[in-house]
């Protein structure tokens, strides 16, 4: 008797990485999303470039300066964000310029 055998293993989908990059003038605001998470799923965003860019993440609608879930606004281009969801959702990332600057965005998450 094989113990803990109960059938094929399940493989869950993999997580999902998407890539972004721009430039951003003075106060400047760019919107990315909806992503699709997944029920029990993570959705991970991060930044780096130059200048200042600061990240907004938000679950269920548009994130703003002033409407999120985190927010990530350190003085460089390197910034990082995590949220979590018990159900499925969509989520949405906005960057903006404290300062002028360009950057690479990277979006991890677990897909519906």
């Amino acid at each position: 008797m094989e113990l803990g055998a109960d059938g094929p293993a399940v493989t869950p989908p993999a997580d999902k990485t998407e890539n972004f990059s721009g430039n951003l003038t003075l106060n400047q605001t760019r919107s990315f999303g909806p992503f699709k998470l997944k029920a029990g799923g993570t959705l991970k965003a991060s930044t780096t470039g130059t200048g200042d860019i600061d990240l907004f993440v938000k679950k269920g609608g548009a994130a703003s300066t002033s409407s999120y879930d985190c927010k990530s606004d350190g003085n460089t281009a390197s910034e990082s964000c995590s949220v979590n969801s018990a159900t499925n959702t969509e989520v949405y990332v906005l960057l903006k310029g404290y300062s002028a600057g360009s950057y690479r965005l990277t979006v991890t998450y677990t897909p519906q």
